[in-house]
């Protein structure tokens, strides 16, 4: 059977989509992500020298100076970090994200993730969720 590129449908457009950490696994991300939903505004933050080569690299359309200003007004927030920067991260963008927003991460520590982000959460009225594919 061949495979059909067919594009993705989702019932909800993204309008702005922050990673976190565009190395190599966020900026894949970002790559897919600019290719899927064009009209949307792709914001990295991450260290200058990795952000730089997102930027160039065309993974993000845009670069932030700090964590809250990536995820300020984000609809979907990815987090591709190492899981101690992850738990290092949580809480700004607990206190910035909009409580609809997406908020997940590339970590395979589900029950660590998912236990700080329930702590961190607990004080706002976001709601968290964690999946695993």
């Amino acid at each position: 059977m061949a495979h059909v590129n067919t594009p993705m449908i989702l019932a909800t457009e993204f309008r702005r989509i922050a990673i976190i950490g565009t190395g190599l696994i966020g900026g894949s991300f970002g790559l897919a992500l600019r290719r899927e939903f064009p009209a949307a505004r792709v914001v990295g933050f991450d260290r200058p020298d990795v952000l730089a080569r997102a930027e160039t690299g065309r993974a993000i359309s845009e670069a932030a100076s700090d964590v809250a200003s990536a995820v300020r007004g984000a609809d979907l927030v990815y987090i591709a970090l190492p899981i101690g920067a992850t738990v290092d991260v949580l809480p700004k963008i607990a206190e910035v994200a909009d409580g609809n927003a997406l908020v997940t991460d590339t970590g395979s520590t589900v029950t660590t993730t998912e236990t700080i982000t329930e702590t961190v959460t607990s004080d706002t009225s976001t709601t968290a969720t964690s999946a695993t594919t």
